[in-house]
């Protein structure tokens, strides 16, 4: 960052991504490795925007499960215009913010190893600690990652 500003800007949206890990999740984010961090990020992300986590279980999900095509940012706008149908506040975003959004959007998506460079979805595979961690927490976002039924019923 280049400005006090920013600097404090995201250090606060780090400081409330991180208030909704547990305390578990937490030790491991400290303790982990870099994708055991960059997986839980994105659970934080997940759990801070609800759009996000919509996102990942409706589209990245519905996707990697019926082994479709890759993502493109077409999706997502296409998923941001149905929810906007039902939310005013996504249209009242201007263009160049629902942009910046996506943009920043398929990043973390890159840093959680949910897709690759080209946009196909990756299936993620979680430490047994983290994928412990978040049952533990809660179970429902292990759909959060693209992974199989099989994948998410299996104990580490």
């Amino acid at each position: 960052v280049r400005t006090l500003s920013s600097a404090k800007r995201v250090a606060r949206e780090l400081v409330f991504r991180l208030q909704e890990l547990s305390p578990r999740e937490l030790e491991l984010f400290v303790s982990g490795s870099r994708d055991d961090q960059n997986h839980l990020l994105w659970v934080a992300v997940c759990r801070r925007y609800r759009l996000i986590a919509e996102f990942a279980l409706e589209v990245v999900r519905e996707r990697f499960l019926s082994l479709g095509a890759p993502l493109e940012l077409a999706d997502f706008d296409a998923f941001y215009f149905r929810k906007a149908d039902w939310h005013d506040e996504l249209d009242e975003l201007k263009p160049v913010t629902r942009k910046k959004l996506r943009q920043v959007l398929f990043g973390m998506m890159r840093d959680a190893g949910v897709i690759n460079d080209q946009g196909a979805i990756s299936p993620v595979m979680l430490s047994p600690e983290v994928r412990d961690a978040i049952a533990g927490t809660r179970p429902d976002d292990l759909r959060l990652f693209p992974m199989f039924e099989t994948d998410l019923a299996r104990r580490a």
